[in-house]
């Protein structure tokens, strides 16, 4: 049980320093995000259960800025994507 412990350790601390070591820059060039206003509508997110909750947290920022847009996520799996 340890050894299965100490693999997955291993694997997290490699996968954090691959990501933090090969992420790209963001280009100086590009414009700041302005917000536009007259947004409005639904977004629809089906699919995989494994990225739901980092969809209700994008999900919860977007709507704090366009609150006239309905976002509804279903994490059934990736198969129903």
């Amino acid at each position: 049980m340890f050894k299965k412990k100490l693999a997955i350790l291993g694997a997290a601390v490699t996968l954090a320093f691959s990501a933090t070591t090969f992420a790209g820059e963001v280009d100086s060039a590009l414009a700041d995000y302005e917000k536009v206003s007259g947004i409005s509508g639904s977004l629809s997110s089906v699919g995989s259960d494994t990225l739901a909750n980092l969809m209700t947290l994008w999900a919860e920022e977007f709507k704090r800025e366009y609150p006239n847009v309905s976002i509804q996520i279903q994490a059934a799996g990736s198969s129903t994507a």
